[in-house]
């Protein structure tokens, strides 16, 4: 193991939204379901001055998110479920939206990392 999967203390489940043309109206539905779950992460945030504006003026907080290498995560997922090592709910209620694709260490493939929002006052899974 890595030294830094090693760091990967927390899991969550990885949500993707898939899209269907409603029968009855014709426009599209949208529906969430679980791509992975139990996926180890760690959850980080970012504190770069870019990211302290957006929080600022977007009400949404970013968040450097590291998985193992290789984790099927991609733009427009919902991490939810973040829980530490107990099971203990980290960010009850609430979840992160992907808005960076997976990139990682391209030198030795030592994690994969993307950036999220946790958006201000919560929200549902």
């Amino acid at each position: 193991m890595s030294e830094v999967t090693e760091f990967l203390t927390l899991t969550c489940t990885i949500r993707r939204k898939t899209i269907a043309i409603s029968s009855t109206s014709g426009t599209n539905s949208y529906t969430w379901a679980n791509a992975s779950t139990s996926v180890p992460c760690s959850v980080q945030v970012d504190s770069r001055y870019q990211a302290q504006r957006a929080m600022r003026e977007n009400g949404a907080i970013d968040y450097r998110v590291y998985f193992e290498p290789g984790t099927d995560v991609a733009v427009g997922d919902r991490l939810t479920s973040v829980t530490d090592g107990t099971g203990t709910a980290v960010f009850s209620g609430q979840h992160f939206e992907v808005f960076s694709p997976a990139n990682g260490d391209v030198y030795n493939g030592e994690y994969s990392k993307v950036m999220a929002h946790l958006r201000a006052g919560g929200g549902t899974q």
